[in-house]
């Protein structure tokens, strides 16, 4: 299998995440910042937050009409928007004019388009791709993605102090970019439109997401990437907390130098070892892995995080707590979506990813809770819970790929 294989559509896809990415990373992970200068940390929390019913409310009415339209006319309906919208922001932080409120309205609508375009892209993936090349796109998108990550939150830690009015242009041509390839390559032969008789459009979507419900092995996969994700942003949370306060200042020698290491520039060191893990683990498995090896990699996975907060904080201990748990990662986390494409009824892929996506923004919100919790069970109490959520979540998993393995059979 290699990337010349893939449909057309999926190509593009697949540049395109890359592109947009790494235009985002070196943006939004400081966009934070730039609210908290602009207004005050209190109201940049409360933006940020309410930006996520943006989201949501985009995915769901996006996920909706990809499946009713089509995924390519509602992708370059929400990209010309999209693309409005960035090039308002860049305007409103120009050399000849600048207003936090109107790139903080623009960036609201950004997002409410960027839900808005998502589900449609994902299940046009599923809409060109047989079952044989999941397993291998899905592990080049992991792979991209957290590279386009990596260096645009580099690009970013450069640029984005003095060069924001041209990130955001860069982002806008980004966008007009996606627009181009999607409009004159992309193919509509294969999309699945799910005609629906209902004459108003509110009552159409809810009955849309209604018929949903009774698919238990989709929610049950949902809740499985709600406790699996949870595990994944202890990194940026809970993870990230203990080790700014347990890790003791370290020295280490390389050759004939003396570097010091503090905790965050420590975490900032495990990130880095992490992406250049990601990259050289997936180019060495880029082939099917036999499910004994992806589950015993989910394993290994779960206790990785367990054993990051009850051994010693100690600099060597967590260079090798990332090296197992970063190739466990990758050798698990990228296939869970092969078991997503076998429960979702083709006609409504749309709506499925909608609800799909749903699940990272609870995994956030419940992730970003757990520096609370750590405050009342203690790094013992996390660590037990770490388990206990991440072996219910492999269970689930397993759970729902035996469901339809059965089905099949």
């Amino acid at each position: 299998m290699s990337f010349r294989n893939l449909h057309q559509n999926v190509q593009i896809r697949l540049i395109t995440t890359f592109t947009s990415r790494l235009i985002s990373s070196a943006i939004y992970p400081f966009i934070a910042i730039y609210f908290s200068r602009e207004f005050s940390p209190v109201l940049a929390g409360v933006f940020l937050a309410v930006t996520i019913f943006f989201v949501i409310a985009g995915n769901m009415i996006g996920g909706y009409l990809s499946d009713k339209f089509g995924r390519l006319v509602i992708m370059e309906k929400g990209l010309i928007f999209q693309t409005g919208f960035f090039l308002i922001m860049a305007f409103s932080n120009s050399s000849i004019f600048q207003s936090p409120l109107i790139t903080l309205l623009a960036y609201n609508m950004v997002s409410f388009f960027s839900g808005f375009i998502s589900p449609g892209m994902a299940a046009m993936v599923l809409d060109h791709s047989t079952e044989k090349e999941r397993a291998f796109l899905y592990k080049i998108n992991y792979w991209s993605i957290n590279i386009a990550i990596a260096l645009g939150a580099v690009i970013g830690g450069f640029l984005f102090e003095e060069y924001l009015f041209q990130l955001f242009l860069v982002q806008a041509g980004g966008a007009i970019l996606t627009l181009i390839l999607f409009r004159y390559l992309g193919d509509t032969s294969n999309e699945i439109k799910h005609e629906s008789n209902v004459g108003n459009p509110f009552k159409g979507l809810l009955q849309n997401y209604k018929k949903t419900i009774n698919n238990k092995m989709f929610y049950l996969f949902f809740l499985a990437n709600v406790l699996l994700m949870f595990l994944e942003y202890q990194n940026t949370n809970y993870i990230a907390w203990y080790l700014s306060v347990n890790f003791q200042e370290k020295v280490i020698n390389i050759f004939t130098l003396q570097h010091s290491i503090n905790p965050i520039e420590l975490i900032g060191y495990l990130k880095l070892e992490e992406t250049i893990l990601i990259i050289l683990v997936t180019l060495l498995f880029k082939d099917h892995i036999k499910n004994k090896t992806r589950y015993a990699s989910g394993i290994i996975f779960v206790l990785s995080y367990c054993f990051m907060v009850i051994l010693p904080p100690l600099f060597y201990i967590l260079v090798i707590i990332k090296f197992i748990q970063t190739t466990a990662e990758v050798l698990f986390i990228p296939n869970r979506q092969e078991s997503l494409a076998q429960i979702i009824p083709s006609q409504q892929r749309g709506s499925y990813f909608a609800i799909y996506n749903l699940s990272f923004q609870v995994s956030r919100s419940l992730a970003g809770a757990s520096l609370l919790l750590g405050e009342v069970v203690g790094n013992l109490g996390m660590g037990l819970i770490y388990l206990i959520v991440g072996f219910t979540s492999i269970k689930l998993f397993y759970a729902v790929e035996q469901s339809y393995k059965l089905t099949d059979a």
